[in-house]
């Protein structure tokens, strides 16, 4: 008989799981002043009880919260609407945002898959809606309704309307525009428009003038144009050669060309990023610049401030965290950012007083890691999740297990066996909070056996979680199960135990909790069973039982898949699996 200890508690719960997923506060857009915010989220407002995980765009102006627009939601779709990249002028008087119109299946396209909505202004009736861009005055916009015709301009004051110089089916998929009507495009090679196979021209245009390349060296990601046309920023990239992947954030001047290299990203390989990591934002005047500081996490930890006067930058900001967005306004004078826990910060550079706008909230948007079985634990994935969150379901508020790099460890009540089964909408909640997240778990009474699992981070497959005998060490390709050697393995949905548990306890020592349900385990689908010294509710820990199995003296140099089935109450056989490292060597 084996019990777990503290090292495999940590092991279990605390192990990396890799997969990236996006902050739910995001694409941050400020007025001229600062005062007013607008932010894309897949939250909700707790009193928003009618809406769930789909897109939002949210308002804050003198500490209320407003919301401006919420996407339709229509379920699980290849392409889920969505509401994102919201706008505003300095003023503050015109407010837009980009519309993902969504559909089911995608297989034929019968209108353009992006649209927009603005407020006040009203666009021409034939302007297309795609793409929406707008000058931060409210004067110059550009569009376009791809696939099925080229970008168009419009000057509010005059009504003009211009075709933008671009082929029609080479989409420019950058066109910032700045208050003296002038256009920052990136042109790009048909149907290549993330320049995979040729950089594309960073072009300076206005009406009645052909496209200024401006820089065509490499590829280009995030360029910004400053609101007065003044400077253009813009990240580098380099494709190929002994630079390959190395980025520079660069700075132009519109009108003499002097280019200026204002930072550089330390020697490591950024090929799987395929965004922009510095992130660039002007002020209107193009004299302050705010970006992501270069460093080697994967995330930057620090906003930097340019300063064209000096030439000179400086951190501003920092988080462990690490930042996914930052806007800095108009007048140069507020920077919004906001860390991947989801965490919003206003920073005041007259002051140097820096508030916390929002509380991390972290980002659950993974949804949840197998079916929720009474008196079992369930991994809502996410990240930046904390022991200061909660989950509730209704009013119950589910045991937290851990607060792991992966997600949130919940239990499901013991007492929900006696519930149907069917879908619960989880509540995800930070005190002080405002906002909260909506995850779906599907609640299945009786048992379904579910292996837990780690993911190699280096390669994105998951294996299942066991320690080796001595629970020194996790079972992985580096370091294999051993011929003989009786591995722990880790699982959740066993069902009722043979003593009952108060929900939130964990298992027991003596007397130790065993599943009421058998369960066979086996290397591969035909083997036969693995010895099992012990199965039980595993000690000390919540909503886990542990499966002891003894690698048979066969085992081969691979990584099988361990099987392990269970029946129910109406003996329906359920089944889990997962790869398993094994070894020949004893």
């Amino acid at each position: 008989m084996r019990v777990v200890n503290r090292l495999a508690i940590a092991i279990l719960c605390g192990f990396l799981s890799g997969v990236p997923l996006q902050a739910q506060v995001e694409q941050l857009a400020t007025s001229g002043d600062g005062h007013v915010l607008l932010f894309h989220s897949r939250f909700r407002l707790q009193t928003e009880t009618d809406l769930g995980p789909q897109g939002k765009i949210y308002r804050w102006q003198e500490g209320r919260w407003t919301r401006v627009a919420a996407a339709q939601d229509i379920g699980p779709a290849a392409s889920p609407p969505d509401v994102f990249s919201p706008f505003l002028s300095m003023d503050g008087k015109v407010v837009g945002w980009q519309i993902n119109v969504g559909c089911l299946l995608c297989q034929i396209i019968v209108a353009p898959p992006l649209s927009s909505a603005i407020s006040g202004v009203s666009l021409p009736a034939t302007f297309p809606r795609g793409t929406l861009r707008m000058s931060a005055n409210g004067r110059y916009f550009t569009a376009d309704s791809y696939p099925f015709s080229g970008a168009k301009y419009w000057d509010a004051a005059t009504g003009a309307v211009t075709e933008v110089p671009v082929d029609l089916f080479a989409r420019p998929v950058v066109r910032e525009v700045s208050n003296d009507g002038t256009v920052l495009l990136s042109i790009t090679q048909p149907e290549d428009p993330e320049q995979f196979n040729s950089p594309g021209a960073l072009s300076l245009w206005k009406p009645g003038s052909d496209p200024r390349p401006v820089y065509s060296e490499n590829r280009v990601f995030s360029p910004t144009i400053s609101a007065n046309g003044g400077r253009v920023a813009f990240e580098a990239v380099v494709e190929g050669g002994p630079d390959d992947d190395q980025r520079t954030l660069l700075v132009l001047d519109t009108q003499t060309g002097e280019r200026l290299s204002i930072a550089s990203m330390p020697p490591r390989d950024y090929r799987a990023t395929r965004e922009s990591f510095s992130k660039p934002v002007w002020d209107a005047n193009g004299t302050k610049l705010i970006y992501r500081t270069f460093d080697d996490r994967e995330r930057p930890v620090a906003i930097s401030l340019w300063e064209a006067g000096t030439r000179a930058s400086r951190v501003v900001l920092t988080s462990s965290e690490g930042f996914s967005s930052a806007v800095i306004s108009g007048d140069g004078r507020i920077i919004w950012a906001v860390t991947s826990t989801n965490r919003l910060l206003r920073l005041d550079l007259f002051t140097g007083l820096t508030d916390e706008i929002l509380p991390p909230l972290g980002s659950t948007a993974g949804g949840a890691d197998g079916p929720g079985v009474p008196g079992s634990a369930i991994l809502i994935r996410g990240i930046g999740v904390t022991k200061t969150q909660m989950a509730l379901d209704g009013d119950v508020q589910l045991p937290l297990v851990d607060a792991a790099p992966e997600g949130m460890w919940v239990q499901i009540p013991w007492e929900y066996a006696s519930f149907p089964q069917g879908t619960h909408k989880v509540l995800i909640r930070s005190q002080n909070n405002p906002f909260e997240g909506v995850v779906s778990v599907r609640i299945t009474p009786g048992i379904e056996p579910y292996m837990t699992t780690w993911e190699d981070p280096a390669t994105g497959i998951r294996y299942a979680k066991a320690v080796h005998q001595d629970f020194q060490s996790l079972v992985t390709p580096s370091s294999p199960a051993r011929p003989g050697e009786t591995v722990h393995v880790y699982l959740t949905g066993l069902g009722p135990l043979d003593q009952p548990l108060p929900t939130g306890a964990p298992g027991p020592l003596a007397p130790l909790a065993h599943p009421v349900a058998p369960l066979n385990c086996r290397l591969g689908s035909i083997s036969p069973p693995l010895l099992m010294p012990y199965l039980g509710y595993a000690v000390g820990m919540v909503g886990i039982y542990q499966a002891d199995l003894t690698i048979p003296d066969n085992a081969s140099q691979e990584i099988p898949m361990l099987y392990c089935t269970a029946s129910d109450a109406n003996g329906i056989v359920h089944t889990t699996a997962a790869p398993l490292s094994t070894t020949s060597a004893p």
